[in-house]
């Protein structure tokens, strides 16, 4: 697994972002007894996000965010049961064709048709328990890759800020909240520190912040 990042000033007024996580699984979580191959398998998962903000005068700020995701991998296909091989359809045509002396070969076929469709549905159920654990498996990659990345959008604002020279004043009597010069920042709190109070970066808050 690999995680890039790099961010900084483009020129001025103008900075961005890049963060590349790249992850690769070695095994899959179940194998096709077919053909031997491993099934659930994440050959390779490639993101990209890079974050670009502009801010042409103190009071106003372009974003455009590029995101990009691909994953490739195999998946399993479901046991193929024909049509004949049931206990019931095996002992229904038969008995319709032999006399009483064949039953025991009868009964021999029934009693290997049901050690068959004991095997496949022991297959089956592997194979459902295998899927479910790689779809944990994947809700936990997800929940990391989801919080790896809100920790990147955090550190990209909090780097962006410091070069545009800005930070996050709140409004504590409607609690809005709005990314302003440090200049008109720490006007703001000398006029009124009451009302106004600059957010430290460890309290901004996603979708409202960043």
């Amino acid at each position: 697994m690999f995680n890039g990042y790099v961010s900084g000033g483009v020129s001025s007024g103008l900075a961005a972002d890049l963060a590349v996580p790249v992850s690769h699984q070695g095994e899959g979580y179940g194998r096709n007894l077919d053909t031997g191959s491993d099934v659930y398998q994440t050959n390779l998962e490639l993101a990209l996000r890079s974050k670009w903000v502009w801010a042409p005068t103190d009071s106003d700020t372009v974003h455009l965010i590029f995101d990009f995701e691909r994953r490739y991998g195999s998946s399993a296909t479901p046991d193929y049961i024909p049509r004949g091989t049931y206990p019931s359809d095996l002992t229904s045509q038969v008995m319709g064709q032999l006399q009483q002396g064949a039953m025991n070969r009868v009964r021999a076929d029934a009693a290997r048709a049901n050690q068959q469709a004991a095997a496949i549905n022991a297959r089956r159920e592997a194979s459902n328990a295998a899927f479910n654990q790689h779809m944990d498996n994947l809700n936990a990659q997800s929940q990391s890759f989801n919080a790896h990345m809100d920790n990147i959008d955090r550190s990209s604002k909090i780097t962006q800020d410091y070069i545009l020279d800005r930070s996050v004043v709140r409004d504590i009597e409607n609690g809005d909240r709005a990314t302003v010069s440090n200049g008109y920042a720490d006007s703001l709190v000398r006029a009124n520190p009451d009302r106004f109070q600059v957010v430290p970066n460890q309290n901004l808050l996603a979708g409202k912040d960043y």
